[in-house]
Protein backbone atom coordinates (compact mmCIF):
# COMPACT_ATOMS: atom_id res chain seq x y z
CA UNK A 1 0.00 0.00 0.00
CA UNK A 2 3.11 2.37 -0.29
CA UNK A 3 4.49 3.92 -3.28
CA UNK A 4 6.26 1.22 -4.34
CA UNK A 5 2.87 -0.23 -5.61
CA UNK A 6 2.71 2.64 -8.09
CA UNK A 7 2.91 0.99 -11.70
CA UNK A 8 2.03 4.03 -14.37
CA UNK A 9 4.05 7.20 -15.18
CA UNK A 10 2.99 10.00 -17.27
CA UNK A 11 5.26 12.89 -17.82
CA UNK A 12 3.52 16.58 -16.06
CA UNK A 13 3.83 19.24 -18.54
CA UNK A 14 2.73 21.60 -15.89
CA UNK A 15 3.59 24.69 -15.19
CA UNK A 16 4.93 26.84 -12.00
CA UNK A 17 2.09 28.61 -10.59
CA UNK A 18 1.90 31.94 -8.87
CA UNK A 19 3.48 32.75 -5.84
CA UNK A 20 1.83 33.49 -2.67
CA UNK A 21 2.23 34.76 0.92
CA UNK A 22 3.07 33.01 4.08
CA UNK A 23 -0.47 32.30 5.03
CA UNK A 24 -1.57 28.98 4.36
CA UNK A 25 -3.48 28.51 0.81
CA UNK A 26 -6.59 25.80 0.35
CA UNK A 27 -5.82 22.87 -1.99
CA UNK A 28 -8.22 22.38 -4.69
CA UNK A 29 -8.76 20.67 -7.84
CA UNK A 30 -8.43 22.19 -11.41
CA UNK A 31 -8.79 21.17 -14.88
CA UNK A 32 -5.40 19.36 -15.75
CA UNK A 33 -5.12 20.90 -19.44
CA UNK A 34 -2.82 23.29 -19.64
CA UNK A 35 -4.81 25.64 -22.35
CA UNK A 36 -6.31 28.75 -21.70
CA UNK A 37 -7.43 29.45 -19.04
CA UNK A 38 -5.49 27.12 -16.95
CA UNK A 39 -1.93 28.04 -18.24
CA UNK A 40 -0.12 27.94 -14.95
CA UNK A 41 -0.80 25.08 -12.40
CA UNK A 42 1.64 23.99 -9.74
CA UNK A 43 4.40 21.45 -9.62
CA UNK A 44 4.11 18.89 -6.95
CA UNK A 45 7.01 16.64 -5.71
CA UNK A 46 7.18 13.54 -3.25
CA UNK A 47 9.48 13.74 0.04
CA UNK A 48 10.48 10.56 1.31
CA UNK A 49 8.95 10.52 5.34
CA UNK A 50 8.80 7.42 7.44
CA UNK A 51 7.44 4.51 7.60
CA UNK A 52 8.00 4.42 3.78
CA UNK A 53 5.11 6.96 3.71
CA UNK A 54 5.70 10.55 1.80
CA UNK A 55 5.03 13.75 2.29
CA UNK A 56 3.71 16.26 -0.79
CA UNK A 57 4.55 19.20 -1.16
CA UNK A 58 5.45 22.39 -3.44
CA UNK A 59 8.20 22.51 -5.64
CA UNK A 60 8.14 26.36 -6.24
CA UNK A 61 7.67 28.36 -3.09
CA UNK A 62 8.01 32.19 -2.47
CA UNK A 63 11.75 33.62 -1.19
CA UNK A 64 12.48 33.01 1.98
CA UNK A 65 9.55 31.00 2.67
CA UNK A 66 11.08 27.94 2.35
CA UNK A 67 8.81 24.80 1.36
CA UNK A 68 5.18 24.61 1.66
CA UNK A 69 3.23 21.28 2.04
CA UNK A 70 -0.12 19.81 2.91
CA UNK A 71 -1.64 19.98 6.15
CA UNK A 72 -5.09 20.78 8.12
CA UNK A 73 -6.03 24.07 9.52
CA UNK A 74 -6.26 22.55 12.35
CA UNK A 75 -5.37 19.40 14.60
CA UNK A 76 -7.54 16.09 13.37
CA UNK A 77 -10.36 15.23 16.21
CA UNK A 78 -12.25 12.28 16.58
CA UNK A 79 -14.97 13.65 15.43
CA UNK A 80 -14.13 14.54 11.60
CA UNK A 81 -17.43 15.10 10.73
CA UNK A 82 -17.83 16.07 6.77
CA UNK A 83 -14.32 16.05 6.88
CA UNK A 84 -11.22 18.58 7.39
CA UNK A 85 -10.14 20.70 4.50
CA UNK A 86 -6.62 20.61 3.24
CA UNK A 87 -4.45 23.12 3.26
CA UNK A 88 -0.90 24.07 2.37
CA UNK A 89 1.58 25.97 4.89
CA UNK A 90 5.05 25.99 5.96
CA UNK A 91 4.52 24.21 9.40
CA UNK A 92 6.65 20.88 8.71
CA UNK A 93 5.25 19.34 11.90
CA UNK A 94 1.71 19.34 10.39
CA UNK A 95 2.46 17.73 7.00
CA UNK A 96 0.58 15.01 6.31
CA UNK A 97 2.60 12.03 5.83
CA UNK A 98 0.81 9.59 2.76
CA UNK A 99 0.78 5.89 1.51
CA UNK A 100 -0.51 5.17 -2.30
CA UNK A 101 -2.91 2.43 -2.39
CA UNK A 102 -3.14 1.52 -6.32
CA UNK A 103 -5.42 -0.92 -6.12
CA UNK A 104 -7.97 1.25 -4.51
CA UNK A 105 -6.83 4.32 -5.97
CA UNK A 106 -6.72 6.45 -2.26
CA UNK A 107 -3.78 8.15 -0.70
CA UNK A 108 -4.38 7.56 3.09
CA UNK A 109 -3.02 9.58 5.87
CA UNK A 110 -0.46 7.74 7.67
CA UNK A 111 -1.26 6.78 11.40
CA UNK A 112 -4.66 9.01 11.22
CA UNK A 113 -7.70 7.59 12.11
CA UNK A 114 -10.82 8.86 12.72
CA UNK A 115 -13.93 6.67 14.90
CA UNK A 116 -11.38 3.67 14.47
CA UNK A 117 -11.26 4.09 10.84
CA UNK A 118 -8.64 5.20 8.48
CA UNK A 119 -8.88 8.55 6.15
CA UNK A 120 -7.83 9.72 3.01
CA UNK A 121 -7.56 12.53 0.98
CA UNK A 122 -10.91 13.15 -1.18
CA UNK A 123 -12.36 15.55 -3.14
CA UNK A 124 -15.93 17.41 -2.84
CA UNK A 125 -17.79 18.08 -6.23
CA UNK A 126 -21.13 18.82 -4.23
CA UNK A 127 -19.72 21.47 -2.49
CA UNK A 128 -17.62 23.42 -5.22
CA UNK A 129 -20.93 23.53 -7.08
CA UNK A 130 -19.42 23.64 -10.02
CA UNK A 131 -16.15 25.34 -9.83
CA UNK A 132 -12.95 23.80 -8.31
CA UNK A 133 -13.74 21.32 -5.91
CA UNK A 134 -11.90 21.46 -2.31
CA UNK A 135 -9.73 18.49 -1.34
CA UNK A 136 -10.72 17.15 2.26
CA UNK A 137 -9.32 14.47 4.17
CA UNK A 138 -12.28 12.00 5.50
CA UNK A 139 -12.75 8.79 6.03
CA UNK A 140 -11.71 6.47 3.03
CA UNK A 141 -15.33 4.19 3.24
CA UNK A 142 -17.07 7.70 2.55
CA UNK A 143 -14.77 8.59 -0.87
CA UNK A 144 -16.75 8.30 -4.43
CA UNK A 145 -13.37 9.30 -6.63
CA UNK A 146 -11.23 7.21 -7.20
CA UNK A 147 -7.45 9.16 -7.22
CA UNK A 148 -4.62 8.60 -9.20
CA UNK A 149 -0.84 9.42 -8.78
CA UNK A 150 1.27 10.16 -11.70
CA UNK A 151 4.96 11.06 -11.71
CA UNK A 152 8.42 11.32 -13.37
CA UNK A 153 11.45 11.82 -12.25
CA UNK A 154 13.13 14.96 -12.49
CA UNK A 155 16.73 13.59 -12.92
CA UNK A 156 18.13 12.24 -16.04
CA UNK A 157 20.54 9.72 -13.93
CA UNK A 158 17.78 8.36 -11.28
CA UNK A 159 16.88 4.90 -12.61
CA UNK A 160 15.10 3.50 -9.94
CA UNK A 161 11.69 5.93 -9.04
CA UNK A 162 11.10 3.94 -6.40
CA UNK A 163 14.27 4.45 -3.92
CA UNK A 164 13.92 6.82 -1.70
CA UNK A 165 16.95 9.10 -3.13
CA UNK A 166 14.97 9.43 -6.22
CA UNK A 167 11.73 10.09 -4.19
CA UNK A 168 12.63 13.50 -3.19
CA UNK A 169 13.08 14.55 -6.88
CA UNK A 170 9.71 13.35 -8.10
CA UNK A 171 7.25 15.52 -9.91
CA UNK A 172 3.66 14.70 -9.38
CA UNK A 173 0.26 15.62 -9.52
CA UNK A 174 -3.12 14.05 -9.04
CA UNK A 175 -6.06 13.27 -10.86
CA UNK A 176 -9.46 12.42 -9.78
CA UNK A 177 -11.40 10.09 -11.65
CA UNK A 178 -14.56 7.90 -11.53
CA UNK A 179 -14.94 4.99 -13.77
CA UNK A 180 -17.83 3.75 -15.16
CA UNK A 181 -19.92 6.83 -13.99
CA UNK A 182 -19.75 9.85 -15.74
CA UNK A 183 -21.98 11.76 -13.44
CA UNK A 184 -20.06 11.14 -10.89
CA UNK A 185 -16.91 12.51 -12.72
CA UNK A 186 -15.02 15.52 -11.07
CA UNK A 187 -16.84 18.36 -12.93
CA UNK A 188 -19.16 15.88 -14.71
CA UNK A 189 -15.97 15.91 -17.34
CA UNK A 190 -14.46 13.61 -19.34
CA UNK A 191 -10.60 15.16 -18.28
CA UNK A 192 -8.68 14.71 -15.42
CA UNK A 193 -8.73 17.08 -12.31
CA UNK A 194 -5.32 17.90 -11.22
CA UNK A 195 -4.30 18.75 -7.67
CA UNK A 196 -3.40 21.98 -7.39
CA UNK A 197 -3.85 25.68 -4.14
CA UNK A 198 -5.05 28.79 -4.06
CA UNK A 199 -7.71 30.50 -6.36
CA UNK A 200 -6.36 33.24 -9.52
CA UNK A 201 -6.73 36.14 -7.35
CA UNK A 202 -5.98 34.28 -3.76
CA UNK A 203 -5.07 36.36 -0.67
CA UNK A 204 -4.56 34.88 2.80
CA UNK A 205 -6.15 37.09 5.96
CA UNK A 206 -6.90 40.13 4.36
CA UNK A 207 -7.75 41.64 8.15
CA UNK A 208 -11.92 41.89 7.40
CA UNK A 209 -14.78 40.06 9.12
CA UNK A 210 -17.65 41.68 10.54
CA UNK A 211 -18.63 41.67 14.14
CA UNK A 212 -22.62 41.71 14.33
CA UNK A 213 -24.59 42.57 17.11
CA UNK A 214 -26.85 40.30 18.65
CA UNK A 215 -30.05 40.13 15.91
CA UNK A 216 -33.79 40.58 16.98
CA UNK A 217 -35.65 37.17 17.43
CA UNK A 218 -38.29 36.53 15.21
CA UNK A 219 -41.05 37.49 14.37
CA UNK A 220 -39.35 41.25 14.68
CA UNK A 221 -36.68 40.53 12.21
CA UNK A 222 -36.17 42.54 8.86
CA UNK A 223 -38.81 41.02 7.11
CA UNK A 224 -40.43 38.16 8.62
CA UNK A 225 -44.33 36.90 7.37
CA UNK A 226 -46.76 34.17 7.79
CA UNK A 227 -47.91 35.19 4.50
CA UNK A 228 -44.31 35.25 2.46
CA UNK A 229 -41.26 33.96 2.55
CA UNK A 230 -38.50 36.30 1.38
CA UNK A 231 -34.87 35.92 0.13
CA UNK A 232 -32.93 38.97 1.13
CA UNK A 233 -33.38 42.78 0.54
CA UNK A 234 -31.30 45.55 0.10
CA UNK A 235 -32.60 48.92 1.64
CA UNK A 236 -31.40 52.75 1.44
CA UNK A 237 -32.97 55.69 3.74
CA UNK A 238 -34.48 58.73 2.41
CA UNK A 239 -36.62 61.80 4.04
CA UNK A 240 -39.95 61.38 4.13
CA UNK A 241 -41.40 64.22 1.66
CA UNK A 242 -43.95 65.36 4.44
CA UNK A 243 -42.42 65.37 7.86
CA UNK A 244 -38.56 64.97 6.72
CA UNK A 245 -37.97 61.81 9.04
CA UNK A 246 -35.82 59.82 7.88
CA UNK A 247 -37.69 56.22 6.55
CA UNK A 248 -35.78 53.08 5.82
CA UNK A 249 -36.99 51.68 2.48
CA UNK A 250 -35.81 47.87 1.61
CA UNK A 251 -36.48 46.08 -2.11
CA UNK A 252 -36.67 42.74 -1.28
CA UNK A 253 -37.38 39.17 -3.17
CA UNK A 254 -40.87 37.58 -1.73
CA UNK A 255 -42.68 34.53 -3.42
CA UNK A 256 -46.38 34.82 -4.23
CA UNK A 257 -49.28 32.60 -3.49
CA UNK A 258 -47.32 31.44 -0.33
CA UNK A 259 -44.40 30.09 -2.36
CA UNK A 260 -41.04 29.28 -0.92
CA UNK A 261 -37.53 29.37 -1.58
CA UNK A 262 -37.89 26.36 -3.70
CA UNK A 263 -39.86 27.98 -6.22
CA UNK A 264 -38.06 30.58 -6.94
CA UNK A 265 -37.52 30.69 -10.68
CA UNK A 266 -41.52 31.11 -10.79
CA UNK A 267 -42.64 32.64 -8.07
CA UNK A 268 -39.98 35.64 -6.88
CA UNK A 269 -41.32 39.02 -7.41
CA UNK A 270 -40.02 42.50 -5.95
CA UNK A 271 -41.68 43.92 -2.89
CA UNK A 272 -41.08 47.32 -1.50
CA UNK A 273 -41.43 47.59 2.45
CA UNK A 274 -40.49 50.50 4.89
CA UNK A 275 -39.49 50.89 8.56
CA UNK A 276 -38.73 53.65 10.99
CA UNK A 277 -34.94 51.88 11.23
CA UNK A 278 -32.68 49.95 9.21
CA UNK A 279 -32.52 47.59 11.49
CA UNK A 280 -36.92 46.73 11.27
CA UNK A 281 -39.26 45.55 11.18
CA UNK A 282 -40.23 46.59 7.51
CA UNK A 283 -43.92 45.84 6.96
CA UNK A 284 -44.89 45.47 2.85
CA UNK A 285 -45.92 48.44 1.08
CA UNK A 286 -46.75 47.04 -2.72
CA UNK A 287 -45.22 45.22 -4.89
CA UNK A 288 -43.24 46.55 -7.82
CA UNK A 289 -42.30 44.10 -9.98
CA UNK A 290 -44.52 40.87 -10.43
CA UNK A 291 -43.09 37.48 -11.28
CA UNK A 292 -41.20 36.82 -12.51
CA UNK A 293 -38.15 39.70 -10.78
CA UNK A 294 -35.64 38.07 -8.18
CA UNK A 295 -32.54 39.61 -6.58
CA UNK A 296 -33.47 43.10 -6.24
CA UNK A 297 -30.47 45.94 -5.09
CA UNK A 298 -31.21 49.46 -4.65
CA UNK A 299 -28.72 52.21 -5.12
CA UNK A 300 -29.01 56.39 -5.29
CA UNK A 301 -26.83 57.28 -8.15
CA UNK A 302 -24.70 60.37 -7.46
CA UNK A 303 -26.98 62.38 -9.61
CA UNK A 304 -30.18 61.74 -7.37
CA UNK A 305 -32.21 59.13 -9.22
CA UNK A 306 -33.15 56.28 -8.04
CA UNK A 307 -31.86 52.71 -9.02
CA UNK A 308 -33.08 49.24 -8.90
CA UNK A 309 -31.21 46.71 -10.54
CA UNK A 310 -32.41 43.03 -10.63
CA UNK A 311 -32.64 39.78 -12.44
CA UNK A 312 -35.97 38.72 -14.50
CA UNK A 313 -38.67 41.05 -16.47
CA UNK A 314 -37.49 43.94 -15.72
CA UNK A 315 -33.70 44.59 -15.24
CA UNK A 316 -33.40 48.12 -14.29
CA UNK A 317 -35.72 50.69 -12.90
CA UNK A 318 -35.58 54.42 -11.92
CA UNK A 319 -37.51 56.77 -10.48
CA UNK A 320 -36.91 60.30 -8.37
CA UNK A 321 -38.28 58.78 -5.18
CA UNK A 322 -37.59 55.36 -3.32
CA UNK A 323 -41.98 55.41 -3.27
CA UNK A 324 -41.85 55.50 -7.45
CA UNK A 325 -43.03 55.83 -10.22
CA UNK A 326 -40.65 53.18 -11.49
CA UNK A 327 -39.70 53.45 -15.24
CA UNK A 328 -37.91 50.37 -16.82
CA UNK A 329 -34.52 51.40 -18.22
CA UNK A 330 -32.31 49.34 -20.67
CA UNK A 331 -29.31 47.24 -19.07
CA UNK A 332 -27.19 44.07 -20.15
CA UNK A 333 -26.94 40.82 -19.65
CA UNK A 334 -25.96 40.29 -15.58
CA UNK A 335 -26.87 37.89 -13.11
CA UNK A 336 -27.51 38.79 -9.24
CA UNK A 337 -25.78 42.79 -10.46
CA UNK A 338 -24.13 44.77 -7.45
CA UNK A 339 -23.77 48.36 -8.97
CA UNK A 340 -21.78 50.81 -7.47
CA UNK A 341 -20.23 54.11 -8.40
CA UNK A 342 -17.41 55.90 -7.01
CA UNK A 343 -18.12 59.02 -5.43
CA UNK A 344 -18.42 62.49 -7.58
CA UNK A 345 -18.31 60.53 -10.88
CA UNK A 346 -20.66 59.67 -13.30
CA UNK A 347 -19.19 56.25 -14.72
CA UNK A 348 -21.83 53.35 -13.34
CA UNK A 349 -19.92 49.96 -12.85
CA UNK A 350 -21.96 46.61 -11.80
CA UNK A 351 -20.47 43.46 -10.71
CA UNK A 352 -22.44 40.15 -11.97
CA UNK A 353 -22.27 36.72 -10.86
CA UNK A 354 -20.24 34.71 -13.62
CA UNK A 355 -19.42 37.50 -15.38
CA UNK A 356 -21.19 37.80 -18.69
CA UNK A 357 -21.29 34.36 -19.03
CA UNK A 358 -23.90 32.66 -17.06
CA UNK A 359 -22.97 29.44 -18.52
CA UNK A 360 -20.63 29.11 -15.31
CA UNK A 361 -23.08 29.32 -12.89
CA UNK A 362 -21.07 28.82 -9.41
CA UNK A 363 -17.79 30.06 -10.65
CA UNK A 364 -17.08 33.85 -9.62
CA UNK A 365 -18.03 37.75 -10.38
CA UNK A 366 -16.66 39.87 -13.84
CA UNK A 367 -17.39 43.59 -14.51
CA UNK A 368 -19.65 45.57 -16.48
CA UNK A 369 -19.55 49.03 -16.62
CA UNK A 370 -20.94 52.41 -18.53
CA UNK A 371 -20.06 56.36 -18.89
CA UNK A 372 -23.69 56.61 -16.66
CA UNK A 373 -26.59 54.31 -15.58
CA UNK A 374 -28.14 54.81 -18.50
CA UNK A 375 -25.30 52.92 -20.53
CA UNK A 376 -23.70 51.55 -23.10
CA UNK A 377 -22.79 48.57 -20.72
CA UNK A 378 -19.06 46.90 -21.55
CA UNK A 379 -18.03 44.04 -20.52
CA UNK A 380 -14.77 44.51 -18.63
CA UNK A 381 -11.53 41.76 -19.76
CA UNK A 382 -8.35 41.66 -17.91
CA UNK A 383 -4.70 39.95 -17.91
CA UNK A 384 -4.97 37.53 -15.87
CA UNK A 385 -4.30 34.17 -17.27
CA UNK A 386 -5.87 32.04 -14.80
CA UNK A 387 -9.60 32.95 -14.41
CA UNK A 388 -12.34 31.29 -16.44
CA UNK A 389 -13.75 32.94 -19.61
CA UNK A 390 -10.79 34.21 -20.96
CA UNK A 391 -10.30 37.04 -18.41
CA UNK A 392 -14.18 38.24 -17.94
CA UNK A 393 -13.74 37.38 -14.66
CA UNK A 394 -12.13 39.44 -11.46
CA UNK A 395 -10.90 36.51 -9.32
CA UNK A 396 -11.24 32.56 -9.66
CA UNK A 397 -13.12 31.54 -6.30
CA UNK A 398 -16.23 30.42 -6.45
CA UNK A 399 -18.82 33.23 -4.99
CA UNK A 400 -22.08 34.43 -6.01
CA UNK A 401 -24.48 37.42 -4.49
CA UNK A 402 -22.02 40.52 -4.91
CA UNK A 403 -22.33 43.59 -3.05
CA UNK A 404 -19.80 46.18 -3.83
CA UNK A 405 -19.05 49.52 -2.76
CA UNK A 406 -16.00 51.69 -2.29
CA UNK A 407 -14.25 54.03 0.32
CA UNK A 408 -12.89 57.38 0.41
CA UNK A 409 -9.45 55.78 -0.02
CA UNK A 410 -9.96 54.60 -3.09
CA UNK A 411 -10.35 51.42 -2.35
CA UNK A 412 -13.26 48.61 -4.26
CA UNK A 413 -14.54 46.48 -1.69
CA UNK A 414 -16.87 43.06 -2.11
CA UNK A 415 -19.22 40.97 0.36
CA UNK A 416 -20.38 37.79 -1.40
CA UNK A 417 -22.05 34.49 -0.68
CA UNK A 418 -19.09 32.07 -0.69
CA UNK A 419 -19.91 28.55 -2.28
CA UNK A 420 -16.82 26.94 0.34
CA UNK A 421 -13.94 28.22 1.88
CA UNK A 422 -11.06 26.18 1.90
CA UNK A 423 -10.15 27.39 5.67
CA UNK A 424 -13.39 26.87 7.07
CA UNK A 425 -13.54 23.19 9.14
CA UNK A 426 -16.62 21.35 7.20
CA UNK A 427 -17.62 20.20 10.74
CA UNK A 428 -19.40 23.98 11.69
CA UNK A 429 -22.71 23.42 12.44
CA UNK A 430 -24.42 24.36 9.45
CA UNK A 431 -24.13 24.10 6.10
CA UNK A 432 -20.45 24.74 4.98
CA UNK A 433 -21.75 27.47 2.18
CA UNK A 434 -23.44 29.37 4.42
CA UNK A 435 -20.64 31.60 4.86
CA UNK A 436 -19.25 35.27 3.53
CA UNK A 437 -16.32 35.98 1.33
CA UNK A 438 -14.47 39.57 1.12
CA UNK A 439 -11.87 40.12 -1.50
CA UNK A 440 -10.78 44.22 -2.49
CA UNK A 441 -8.98 45.85 -5.05
CA UNK A 442 -7.56 49.57 -5.55
CA UNK A 443 -10.00 50.18 -8.52
CA UNK A 444 -13.22 48.67 -9.99
CA UNK A 445 -11.25 46.97 -12.52
CA UNK A 446 -8.68 45.29 -10.32
CA UNK A 447 -6.35 43.80 -9.61
CA UNK A 448 -8.72 41.73 -7.14
CA UNK A 449 -7.71 40.04 -4.23
CA UNK A 450 -9.81 37.68 -2.00
CA UNK A 451 -9.39 36.41 1.28
CA UNK A 452 -9.21 32.94 1.10
CA UNK A 453 -8.13 32.28 5.28
CA UNK A 454 -10.86 33.89 6.63
CA UNK A 455 -14.76 34.55 6.46
CA UNK A 456 -16.49 38.27 6.66
CA UNK A 457 -19.47 36.38 8.32
CA UNK A 458 -19.97 32.64 9.30
CA UNK A 459 -23.34 31.21 9.65
CA UNK A 460 -24.27 31.29 13.82
CA UNK A 461 -26.37 34.61 14.98
CA UNK A 462 -27.12 34.95 18.18
CA UNK A 463 -30.34 36.74 19.30
CA UNK A 464 -30.67 39.18 22.04
CA UNK A 465 -33.10 37.00 23.68
CA UNK A 466 -30.27 34.53 24.13
CA UNK A 467 -30.64 31.87 21.47
CA UNK A 468 -28.74 30.98 19.33
CA UNK A 469 -29.33 29.83 15.21
CA UNK A 470 -27.02 27.56 12.85
CA UNK A 471 -28.27 28.94 9.57
CA UNK A 472 -28.85 25.91 7.13
CA UNK A 473 -28.24 28.43 4.48
CA UNK A 474 -27.17 32.70 4.69
CA UNK A 475 -26.66 34.63 0.84
CA UNK A 476 -27.80 37.52 -0.69
CA UNK A 477 -25.85 40.15 1.59
CA UNK A 478 -26.67 43.29 1.53
CA UNK A 479 -25.15 46.34 3.12
CA UNK A 480 -26.63 49.42 4.38
CA UNK A 481 -23.34 52.06 4.42
CA UNK A 482 -23.42 55.49 6.45
CA UNK A 483 -22.08 58.55 4.23
CA UNK A 484 -18.57 58.25 4.60
CA UNK A 485 -18.97 54.16 3.32
CA UNK A 486 -18.39 52.41 6.38
CA UNK A 487 -20.72 49.35 6.53
CA UNK A 488 -23.45 49.67 9.60
CA UNK A 489 -26.14 47.04 8.59
CA UNK A 490 -25.79 43.44 7.11
CA UNK A 491 -29.34 42.05 5.32
CA UNK A 492 -29.21 38.47 4.31
CA UNK A 493 -31.43 36.04 2.69
CA UNK A 494 -31.88 33.13 5.21
CA UNK A 495 -32.81 29.41 6.10
CA UNK A 496 -32.43 28.34 9.72
CA UNK A 497 -30.61 24.91 10.27
CA UNK A 498 -33.35 22.02 8.94
CA UNK A 499 -35.70 24.22 7.40
CA UNK A 500 -37.41 23.07 3.80
CA UNK A 501 -38.15 25.61 1.95
CA UNK A 502 -41.51 25.21 0.76
CA UNK A 503 -42.84 28.31 1.78
CA UNK A 504 -44.63 29.96 5.13
CA UNK A 505 -47.00 27.61 5.90
CA UNK A 506 -44.14 25.01 6.52
CA UNK A 507 -44.55 23.68 10.29
CA UNK A 508 -40.39 23.59 10.58
CA UNK A 509 -40.28 27.11 9.78
CA UNK A 510 -39.24 29.29 6.32
CA UNK A 511 -36.54 31.01 4.98
CA UNK A 512 -37.06 34.79 5.81
CA UNK A 513 -34.54 38.53 5.55
CA UNK A 514 -31.84 38.92 8.08
CA UNK A 515 -30.37 42.09 9.67
CA UNK A 516 -27.80 42.45 11.81
CA UNK A 517 -26.27 45.76 12.80
CA UNK A 518 -22.53 45.70 12.47
CA UNK A 519 -20.75 46.78 15.76
CA UNK A 520 -16.46 46.45 14.07
CA UNK A 521 -14.61 45.49 11.40
CA UNK A 522 -11.56 43.71 12.26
Amino acid sequence: MFLVALTVFQLSLLQPGPQYSADPVNVQLYPCNSNNPWKSRQLWELVSASNGSFHLRLQSSPQNMGYIQMQLPVPMSSNAGDGYNVIVGNKFSQALPFSYDASAGTLEVVNMKVDGEQVCLASDWSGSHGCLPNVYVVKCSSIHEKWQLNMTSLKHNCVDNFTETCLANTTAFISSTTSNDLSKNVLNAPSSQCLDVGSGGSAGNLGFKFTLAQAAPLPQQAFFSSNYSSWGGSVVVAPNSSTGENVSHMFLAVFADHAGLSQWTSKSEIMHATADSPAGPFRAKEIVVSPFAHNPEVIRANDGTYLIFSIGKETLLASKSPNGPWESQSFTSCNNPAPFQLPNRDEFYCMCHNGPNPSHWGSSVGLVWAPTWKGPWTAMRNNTDDLLDGGTLLFAHPVEDPFVWSTPDGRVHMVSHAFRMGMVNRTVAGSGNAFGGYATAPSPFGPWKFQETQVAYDNVVHFNNGSTAYLDRRERPKLLLDDDGVPQYLYNGVCPNGTHESGPSDPGGHCYTLVQKIDSIN
